[in-house]
């Protein structure tokens, strides 16, 4: 067992890493999961494909941490070197699994194709390790030891690793000991204020922690939103007493800011809106393209409540999908109030939902004027017999940026209405 905070390195695999060609996000999410179980990551080492490199990077963590993660490298393909890298670390031999090939075989099965031959790699594992399924894909996870201390292997498909790390990499340490079994974590989301602005609203919340030793806090920015973590030392019982006061705390000085508790963004959070007020949503999106409706439909069960989306991009989309009427874009444009509200309203007909919202706006880089710059957006709603729209005004934000953001506040409108909150 782990008496004191254990410490925990992170080796993420892979050449592309080092070429840029992509982004490492694995390490995020690990250092996340392991800080809810108080699990502090001590070094973050990106390598590239090469056995004798990662050789190396777990030799450097292992003297320094109390275990290593590593992602990446899992694959069937002759570039995938970690499991032959940690095999010779640890000293041991790659032995095959019949009940991993079998599974692997069937997972093909299903999709109604042979496994290719590569995939009969994905069967051998180092001696003695410890598996973990992959429920999303044919990589296994595994553990094993030196030095009586866990090196413990994902794949770098970033979904195939979440799944293996929340559903047995955590549950695994918790029972070994590794965290603090008495750390309790409360997660509050804001959204519609920078970090700067949300850490100068707590300013009471502050006060209130700073008084109770075993309570502290911490900021995370996201782009679309604001994370306000409540980390809380001692038994269950009064872990939540405090988190009871937490939460009194910041409804009151965040308002309609605070959108939720925990995991949950906001597609969810409307999501559940829309299930238990058993009403139905549709879209009209042009500057987003196609994005509010796509956050809608990730989430498990949206078919519940969503019923169709129009992505209206040309004027005559606009016109012809929607309804919205020539007169309307001849005289404000296709970048105003009164077209976002005609989509809104032309499309909550076209599927008879309950609600419906929608987008348009000037993603740029270009297209902007002085009368209307880049990063001019409105969002539109129709709702009973309401029609309203906010405008946004979003700056110099890259392409990307302008939709994200335009999308999270589509859907934060969606949630203020279903709440019976005010659209200030």
């Amino acid at each position: 067992m782990v008496a004191r905070t254990a410490f925990f390195s992170i080796i993420i695999i892979g050449d592309e890493l080092l070429t840029g060609s992509k982004v490492d996000s694995n390490s995020t999410f690990i250092s996340a999961k392991l800080a809810e179980i108080g699990v502090d990551v001590k070094t973050i080492m990106t390598v590239g494909d090469d056995e004798k490199e990662i050789i190396d990077a777990l030799g450097f963590c292992v003297t320094r941490s109390d275990g290593v993660i590593v992602s990446g490298g899992l694959g069937p393909t002759s570039d995938d070197k970690t499991k032959d890298a940690i095999c010779k670390f640890v000293e041991v031999n790659m032995v095959e699994h019949k009940e991993i090939l079998d599974d692997i075989k069937q997972r093909f099965s299903k999709r109604g194709v042979d496994m290719p031959e590569p995939n009969k790699e994905q069967a051998y594992q180092p001696e003695g390790a410890i598996l973990f399924r992959n429920p999303v894909g044919t990589a296994y996870g595994f553990e094993v030891y030196k030095d009586e201390k866990p090196i413990i292997a994902l794949p770098g498909v970033p979904a195939e690793m979440k799944a293996i790390m929340v559903e047995s990499v955590i549950p695994s340490l918790k029972e070994k000991g590794f965290g603090l079994s008495d750390l309790h974590i409360l997660d509050a989301k804001v959204v519609g204020l920078a970090e700067s602005a949300v850490y100068d609203a707590v300013g009471p919340l502050r006060e209130w922690a700073e008084k109770r030793e075993s309570i502290c806090l911490a900021y995370y920015p996201h782009f679309v939103d604001v994370t306000v973590r409540v980390k809380v030392r001692g038994e269950e019982e009064f872990a939540e007493k405090m988190f009871k006061e937490a939460k009194s705390i910041l409804e009151d000085i965040l308002g309609e800011k605070l959108y939720g508790y925990g995991e949950d963004g906001l597609e969810i959070v409307v999501g559940k809106l829309l299930r238990q007020n058993g009403m139905t949503i549709s879209t009209a999106e042009s500057c987003t393209g196609g994005l509010v409706s796509n956050r809608i439909v990730s989430v498990p069960g949206a078919s519940d409540y969503f019923l169709g989306g129009v992505v209206a991009y040309s004027n005559e989309a606009k016109s012809n999908l929607l309804g919205v009427s020539e007169k309307t874009l001849s005289t404000f444009g296709a970048v105003s109030p009164e077209t976002a509200e005609e989509m809104a309203l032309g499309v909550r007909k076209k599927f008879a939902s309950n609600i419906a919202v929608s987008t348009t706006g000037i993603a740029g880089p270009t297209g902007g004027t002085a009368e209307k710059p880049v990063g001019l957006v409105y969002i539109g709603w129709s709702y009973d017999n309401e029609l309203g729209s906010k405008k946004l005004m979003l700056g110099e934000m890259t392409r990307d940026r302008v939709r994200l953001y335009t999308s999270q506040m589509a859907l934060d409108v969606t949630r203020r209405i279903l709440s019976g909150m005010s659209l200030e």
